[in-house]
This record gives C-alpha cells, sequence and structure tokens, in this order.
C-alpha cells in the first residue's frame, strides 16, 4: 500500500510524515472541540476559526488554559471535514439543515416513496438489472 501511495503522490511522503500529521490534526481537531464545547465560543465558516461571543470569553478562557491562545487568532481549514475524519460518530444536530429545509426534503421524499409503494415511479435496480 506503501508503494501505490508513494507511486502516487511522490517518494517526499513517507510513513512516518504522515502519521506525523495525522496527529497534528487529530490535536489541533481536538483543541477546536473542546473550545466549541464550551460556552459562548462558536466557528466561523467564511474565516475557518472559532470565535467568542466577547471578548471576556476568551480572556476568562485563556487565564484558565494558557495553551489555547494561538486559537483565539488561527484559523483551521478543513474543520468540518475532521469532523468526519475524527468525529465520535454522535449526531448532535449542529450541522443540519434548518427544519423548512427538512420538511421540503420529507415531503420530496415521502411523495417518491408512495408512488413507489403503490408500484409507480421508478423500478428497483434489481428488476431493471435482470434480476438477481
Amino acid at each position: 500500500m506503501e508503494e501505490k501511495f508513494k507511486a502516487k503522490f511522490g517518494t517526499s511522503f513517507t510513513t512516518e510524515l504522515l502519521k506525523n500529521h495525522y496527529r497534528a490534526l487529530k490535536k489541533n481537531y481536538n483543541c477546536i472541540k473542546t473550545l466549541l464545547n464550551e460556552s459562548g465560543f462558536g466557528w466561523d465558516n467564511e474565516r475557518e476559526m472559532v470565535y467568542a461571543d466577547h471578548d471576556h470569553v476568551w480572556d476568562d478562557y485563556i487565564k484558565a488554559h494558557p495553551e489555547f491562545n494561538m486559537w483565539r487568532t488561527k484559523s483551521m481549514s478543513g474543520y468540518e471535514d475532521l469532523c468526519i475524519v475524527f468525529g465520535d460518530g454522535g449526531a448532535t444536530g449542529k450541522y443540519s439543515r434548518a427544519l423548512e429545509e427538512k420538511d421540503v426534503a420529507n415531503e420530496k421524499s415521502s411523495t417518491t416513496n408512495a408512488k413507489n409503494l403503490n408500484g409507480e415511479g421508478s423500478q428497483s435496480p434489481i428488476l431493471a438489472g435482470g434480476g438477481l
């Protein structure tokens, strides 16, 4: 597998380098996740960084946890992708669509499902492909 990876991306990527990069990404992800679980913090998608509702929220948190000071101004591109990679798998609803969007999607899905249950609409892929 390592040889295939090197063939595709070049020899500059060693297994140890990739492991170190993975560990650094996971550490950064966990720091941001920790902040976002605290009251008063949120995620700015445009700037790709943690923000606080008020400056005193940052001041108080950094006073208690000085190692988080860099996250006051540091951005983290791809955080939402890292949520998928490192996420615990538990659905929180934090990134769910608005209720109105869900209702429209559910109506379309319900209509499609009702047609299929009545024998209308698209055919099963198994039957369309000639059976089993």
